[in-house]
């Protein structure tokens, strides 16, 4: 499976580019999640939380129960497919998603070269660390991806992110 890692605004031309056909959108709450031609609803998994890694008054914090989501969302990739993930700058949630996914189909990835491999494709990335903290646990790979975002080097800073890949 390839994963493309996406902010929204480049979502529709990433899904040309790569004709992708399954999407996990992950927006804050109360925003409009976009429509994509070509895309079924059932292929489409919506989900709202806010990019926090700790609880704040009124907003929705990532949770176990979002990691499970985008996992049993993700099984029904084929290997050919092609996984479409965003959230609204492509650096925080959606790469936290796509790390989680990679750990979970790569088995065995060190942190190290998780680190390594996110910092060559991905200057800016900075996964969000509650989520994969909940993607550890779901998973059961003993922190691996914890010590990978603490390996991260200062991302570049960056309004949105450029879109990459994985493949899984």
């Amino acid at each position: 499976m390839k994963i493309v890692i996406s902010p929204l605004s480049l979502a529709n031309k990433m899904i040309d580019k790569y004709n992708a056909n399954y999407i996990i959108s992950i927006l804050s709450p109360g925003a409009l999640f976009p429509v994509f031609n070509n895309i079924k609803d059932e292929d489409h998994l919506k989900l709202s939380f806010n990019d926090i890694i700790s609880p704040r008054q009124n907003l929705i914090e990532p949770s176990l129960e979002h990691v499970k989501s985008i996992i049993n969302f993700s099984k029904r990739c084929d290997k050919s497919d092609t996984l479409l993930i965003h959230c609204y700058a492509g650096i925080s949630r959606s790469t936290a998603a796509a790390l989680i996914l990679y750990s979970y189909y790569k088995n065995n990835l060190s942190a190290d070269s998780m680190a390594t491999e996110l910092m060559s494709l991905s200057p800016c990335a900075n996964p969000n660390s509650l989520l994969l903290a909940f993607g550890d646990r779901v998973i059961g790979n003993k922190n691996t991806l914890m010590q990978c975002h603490i390996l991260l080097k200062r991302p570049k800073l960056a309004y949105e992110n450029e879109p990459f890949i994985l493949n899984c």
